[in-house]
């Protein structure tokens, strides 16, 4: 007799949550639900026996040990069927939301890009702006489509959890990657060389997790791969400082002749402290002073409402999903609508969102970006 037969037969006495009804923890409804629900649901909760937890099957254990306070609302296990996975996508279970807060913004970034590749043409933008630009909202529908797959089908069988964890992974490093990229060619426009080591940087990173992740995925190393994560996303915050270093000695240094300093450049981008040194100087003439003052402003818009607000969603939501707030606090409640996985996309899926809407018309109506370049060749004379 397995020992899975003989825990039916004989139960150990383990408590419940009042909201869970059943006794059995691993009893799925016997009649189909109807729609929009998944016809059957089942729970994940262990069985205990004789102080062990006991898991009716290792993908089992391995969802509970992703959230072992999301308990209820799980597809029947294992799935065993791609017809099913996709008709689960128009159903409602506990992953219906993590589906469709991927699925949503990959189709946003699908359209823009056709919208923006076109735009960019109209404009009469140059191609490797067209390029770069192409590249990042590719990576970012990218990650999203990649992540929706993972929600879908990770259920059908424990093999099938293992590849769409790692297909969602990767995803997220393309991600990373574009962003990187993005950053390392905008922001340091005009700073051609520096923008290669960035980017060489960029890609040294993705081709190293690319090959790591199906062994972290192995050795379930999330300790570790949030780090290795973490490190990586922070290269567009590098561009960011890198960007003000480089105008420091190479604009503004030669056109106030030494007289502000970097710390003044810094506060002024990260605080909005004014540089009276700018307005008061009548040496520089009208031209090159609207230009600094753009430039300025710009680096405040950069850091400000890319880089700060970007770090600060990201962070809020990795604070609920360590938490697992409220499904923790909460049991049973939020388990189909709201959990913390669900709060962690709805959050994070902004930031490129709004990255978009305040960046693109900047560039396509008035390319800020092109301030170094052009204040680098008045400058010069």
């Amino acid at each position: 007799m397995s020992q899975l037969q003989d825990i039916a037969l004989h139960p150990s006495p383990h408590n419940h949550h009042p909201k869970h009804k059943h006794c059995s923890c691993h009893d799925s409804n016997t009649s189909p639900y109807a729609w929009p629900w998944y016809p059957y649901l089942e729970n994940i909760q262990p069985c205990k026996h004789q102080h062990e937890k006991q898991f009716k099957t290792q993908l089992h254990h391995l969802l509970y040990q992703d959230n072992p306070y999301l308990v209820s609302g799980y597809r029947k296990l294992p799935i065993q069927s791609i017809k099913k996975c996709i008709y689960s996508i128009f159903t409602l279970h506990n992953e219906t939301l993590n589906i469709w807060t991927h699925l949503l913004p990959a189709f946003y970034f699908s359209y823009l890009i056709v919208y923006c590749t076109w735009q960019a043409y109209e404009f009469g933008k140059d191609r490797a702006d067209i390029f770069i630009s192409l590249f990042y909202y590719t990576s970012a529908a990218l990650i999203y489509y990649l992540s929706a797959f993972y929600h879908v089908f990770r259920m059908n069988s424990e093999s099938a959890y293992h590849f769409c964890l790692i297909c969602d992974l990767r995803g997220i490093i393309s991600m990373f990657s574009g962003s990187n990229i993005w950053c390392a060619y905008f922001m340091l426009k005009g700073f051609d060389r520096v923008a290669t080591v960035m980017t060489s940087i960029s890609f040294a990173g993705y081709f190293y997790l690319w090959f790591w992740i199906p062994h972290m995925v192995k050795r379930r190393l999330s300790n570790r791969r949030t780090l290795y994560f973490g490190i990586f996303s922070t290269l567009g915050l590098v561009c960011m400082f890198v960007r003000l270093f480089l105008q420091f000695e190479y604009i503004f240094q030669p056109a106030l002749e030494g007289k502000l300093s970097f710390l003044d450049l810094l506060m002024n981008t990260l605080f909005g402290n004014e540089i009276s040194i700018i307005s008061n100087d009548t040496a520089i003439n009208n031209d090159t002073m609207q230009m600094i003052l753009q430039l300025l402003n710009f680096n405040q818009l950069l850091f400000r409402k890319i880089i700060l607000r970007s770090f600060s969603l990201l962070a809020f939501a990795m604070v609920i999903r360590v938490l697992k707030f409220p499904e923790k606090f909460f049991p049973y409640t939020f388990d189909i609508v709201g959990a913390s996985h669900q709060l962690f996309h709805s959050i994070v899926a902004l930031s490129p969102i709004l990255n978009h809407l305040d960046l693109w018309e900047s560039y396509i109506e008035n390319d800020q970006f092109s301030l170094h370049h052009d204040l680098l060749e008045m400058v010069k004379f």
